[in-house]
């Protein structure tokens, strides 16, 4: 049987979870694709592919009429090389790619993705709404992270109502176990000295990490043996404002900002507890990591995502104190305003500081969360996933 030629586009290799996902596909489609992808920038690559990639180094430019040039280009550039792979199905990644992809088309089927909640969070006006209805007529389909998204943008955009589509993310649990097992190449004092409550993610304001440094503030006094340990990429100025709160609330000592690392796996897996801080999501890669790690977490109720992920009920629900979940500790949403000031503690870091002293307090809480918590992982294998994208690309060349 002929494999059909199918192109991923994604904006970057370098860091990021969708960018993430998007290498984990060509490994689990490429024995029944002609799988190749397309990045747009290629200036530092971290993640490994399983295919031939081409890079576009087509990169943003600060000019509006700059801007309108790069854009035109990409889309140029993109269209000739699904001619010359004879690109049957594309599918993109982020908005970046999407409008890459959807002007692109030739002959092909064009998957776009909704991949956070803060893209659906506000209703478009006139021009973007005029905007997204062009995209999305060019798609087959429209694959969603969660089926809150998914729920969101049928509402948003009801001509499009019947391509929305949702696919939660893959993971490898082989490759889970082995990169947890490494040996730490830093921190070892850290970790092995004390309790460490960690968060991972990239540095930008979508992680609420202001929350999350508060509420270990409201602890640290009760528990003098934890650190607080945040590690990701940075988004410019975020983690400067972050570590002038650390700063600002004397826990210079006691909460580490590391950088990125390739395998963040490993220090996860030597915590006592994951947190997820989070005022918007889409479907948060490192919180299932995490629970693969069977460390007990805790999440903020955030749009969209963590209920998914800790629950087997209402996805739509909304939790208004504490839930204990069937894998793991929801907490009410956390405010969406950033707030840097040391002085200002809310309601919301109250809540998330209590979930996280839940499991401080009750050894055999956090005994009984990190069990579950590996359960709950399981939900979303690659055979799940690869299943549920089959499905997808089946019925959409049905139509």
């Amino acid at each position: 049987m002929n494999k059909k030629n199918l192109t991923l586009i994604v904006s970057g290799l370098k860091a990021g979870g969708q960018e993430r996902v998007a290498a984990r596909l060509t490994y689990m489609l490429r024995d029944d694709y002609n799988v190749k992808m397309i990045v747009v920038d290629g200036r530092e690559i971290n993640y490994e592919v399983g295919c031939e990639y081409r890079c576009m180094n087509l990169y943003p430019k600060s000019k509006s009429i700059e801007k309108l040039f790069i854009a035109i280009k990409r889309i140029i550039v993109a269209r000739r090389i699904k001619k010359e792979w004879s690109t049957d199905i594309s599918m993109s990644f982020g908005t970046t790619c999407d409008y890459i992809n959807a002007f692109s088309k030739v002959k092909d089927i064009v998957f776009l993705s909704i991949r956070g909640y803060k893209d659906v969070a506000v209703p478009p006006d006139l021009l973007r709404k005029v905007w997204n209805n062009t995209l999305y007529s060019k798609a087959k389909a429209i694959i969603c992270v969660s089926k809150i998204i998914v729920n969101r943008g049928k509402a948003l955009y009801p001509k499009s109502s019947s391509k929305f589509e949702n696919l939660y993310n893959p993971y490898d649990f082989k490759q889970i176990n082995k990169l947890r097992k490494k040996d730490l190449t830093c921190y070892n004092d850290l970790f092995r000295n004390n309790k460490v409550i960690i968060s991972v993610g990239t540095f930008r304001y979508e992680k609420g990490y202001w929350h999350l440094v508060k509420a270990f503030s409201l602890i640290k006094p009760e528990y003098p043996e934890i650190k607080l340990f945040i590690m990701g990429s940075e988004q410019p100025g975020h983690k400067c404002k972050l570590a002038k709160l650390v700063l600002d609330l004397g826990l210079s000592d006691d909460v580490i900002l590391a950088g990125f690392d390739e395998n963040p796996l490993k220090y996860i897996d030597k915590s006592e507890i994951y947190v997820l801080s989070s005022v918007f999501e889409g479907f948060p890669n490192a919180l299932v990591e995490a629970m693969a790690c069977s460390v007990p977490v805790v999440a903020t109720d955030c749009k969209s995502g963590p209920r998914e992920i800790l629950s087997e009920s209402d996805p739509f629900a909304i939790a208004t104190n504490i839930e204990h979940q069937d894998y793991g500790l929801l907490v009410p949403p956390m405010s969406i305003v950033e707030n840097y000031d040391p002085d200002a503690i809310e309601e919301c870091d109250r809540q998330l500081a209590l979930a996280i002293e839940c499991y401080l307090s009750d050894e055999s809480l956090a005994d009984e969360y990190a069990n579950r918590a590996r359960t709950g992982a399981e939900r979303f294998t690659e055979a799940v996933c690869y299943m549920s994208l089959r499905n997808i690309i089946k019925g959409c060349e049905s139509t």
